[in-house]
C-alpha cells in the first residue's frame, strides 16, 4: 500500500518572546517569502504515526517576530 497524501508543513527561524532564535510553524506564503537556506526531513508513519514532510528556511536576512509569522 503506498501513501499518496502526505502532509507539508512550513517552519522558519523567528525571534522568540525571550529573545532568542526559535523554529516556528508558518504558512507556505510566509515560508516562500524568507530566501535562505532550506533544510528538508521527512516523518514516515513508521517514525511517529504520521507522513508528513517538514521544510525548514534560515533567512538569509534578519529573523522575523514570532508573533508575526502567520501560521
Amino acid at each position: 500500500m503506498a501513501i499518496s497524501n502526505t502532509t507539508v508543513r512550513f517552519f522558519i527561524y523567528a525571534w522568540g518572546e525571550d529573545g532568542e532564535p526559535d523554529i516556528v510553524e508558518c504558512d507556505e506564503v510566509t515560508f516562500l517569502a524568507h530566501p535562505g537556506t532550506i533544510t528538508y526531513e521527512r516523518h514516515t508513519v513508521r517514525e511517529n504515526g504520521v507522513a508528513q514532510v517538514c521544510l525548514t528556511v534560515e533567512p538569509e536576512c534578519d529573523y522575523p517576530h514570532a508573533e508575526g509569522v502567520r501560521l
